[in-house]
């Protein structure tokens, strides 16, 4: 058996941080596994190069496998009576999902085949959301102002609980009923997200109200990122800057939830 016998990867096994980072990873574990069949890409596995270093580490196997992928080497290694070749990764994760996979096959498949299946419950319900959005303003243009920004993520910071169906609701009776696709028409100029939120950029303020407002799962991602602390690019310090109100913190938002509950 090539590599050390039973030994797991170091990244094996350990959960992401949040729902939307594991969605993220098994969505990249069906993209690798379906390339698996692709009749070109075998025709390249059967003339890939055996690189496996018996006593290696597995960690140490794809250091080595990228590095001659890097060199345009096609190759391969063998760990643990898994075979993991160059053309099938693209960085040391790819590897590891490849690795799982093959280690458990059963479960993996039963896993991406309910990832798959809550996937499609979430595109779902995220085109029923977004015809709220529409039909709320008879599908017209719209401008979306600073007020509207504001408001909307003080909202969404003060009800963290409340249902998705109400709180989009809610955040159209203040007038958040704009797109992504609104977002792009009046904000040509493409600006990153936590450089942006830090800088109070009205565009990514929308952005984080347009993803709250796409489904459950963009919800708590955005939860996660900018609502958890008060950092520079939080939710709470975008609005400190906008309105120059130094009282809207996150133990003030919080203490708002609290008397909510």
């Amino acid at each position: 058996m090539a590599g050390k016998e039973n030994e797991m990867p170091s990244n094996v096994g350990l959960g992401s941080s949040t729902d939307k980072d594991q969605v993220l990873t098994w969505t990249r574990t069906v993209d690798i596994v379906r390339t698996l069949g692709d009749s070109d890409n075998n025709k390249l596995r059967e003339n890939a190069i055996d690189i496996t270093c018996p006593r290696s580490t597995f960690d140490e196997m794809v250091d080595l496998l990228l590095k001659n992928k890097a060199d345009w080497e096609n190759c391969y290694f063998v760990f643990n009576n898994v075979k993991i070749h160059s053309i099938d990764v693209e960085n040391p994760e790819d590897a590891y999902l490849l690795y799982v996979w093959n280690w458990d096959k059963k479960r993996g498949k039963e896993r991406l085949e309910q990832r798959e299946k809550e996937e499609q419950a979430r595109k779902v319900k995220e085109k029923k959301y977004k015809k709220m959005v529409m039909d709320s303003r008879e599908w017209k243009e719209i401008i979306i102002t600073k007020e509207m920004v504001v408001s909307g993520l003080k909202f969404i910071a003060e009800h963290p609980n409340m249902e998705q169906e109400q709180l989009i609701s809610e955040l159209i009776k203040l007038g958040c009923n704009f797109t992504f696709e609104d977002i792009r028409k009046q904000f040509p100029e493409k600006v990153k997200l936590f450089p942006g939120m830090e800088a109070w950029d009205l565009q990514c303020g929308a952005s984080v109200i347009a993803n709250v407002m796409a489904d459950e799962l963009s919800r708590s991602y955005c939860g996660d990122r900018f609502l958890s602390w008060d950092y520079e690019n939080s939710i709470y310090a975008f609005i400190r800057k906008v309105t120059g109100d130094k009282t809207y913190t996150k133990k003030y938002v919080d203490s708002l939830v609290k008397k909510e509950k």
